[in-house]
């Protein structure tokens, strides 16, 4: 586990960058995921990426930024638009 930057969102935040070896079904694996909290104003979000292929650091950089305005919308009393996938 070491320490990972994370876009400059909110108030406060942090990342770490986080590695596991073991074994899936028999074969040697690595399990790598990127993880970040970001705090905005009282309230937080935590967004975590990546899998056995590897981190998925520029998915995590758009969670965090997407994440964080979305919290920002909220607490201004918005209704954010939906997410993908998503229908209103």
């Amino acid at each position: 586990m070491t320490s990972a930057s994370v876009p400059k969102q909110g108030d406060a935040r942090q990342g770490l960058h986080v590695t596991v070896q073991g074994n899936a079904n028999g074969e040697p694996a690595t399990l790598t995921l990127d993880v970040a909290a970001v705090r905005v104003g009282s309230d937080a979000i935590t967004v975590t990426a990546g899998g056995l292929a590897g981190g998925a650091r520029p998915s995590l950089e758009l969670a965090v930024r997407k994440g964080a305005q979305r919290l920002k919308d909220i607490q201004a009393g918005k209704t954010p638009a939906p997410g993908p996938g998503r229908t209103p």
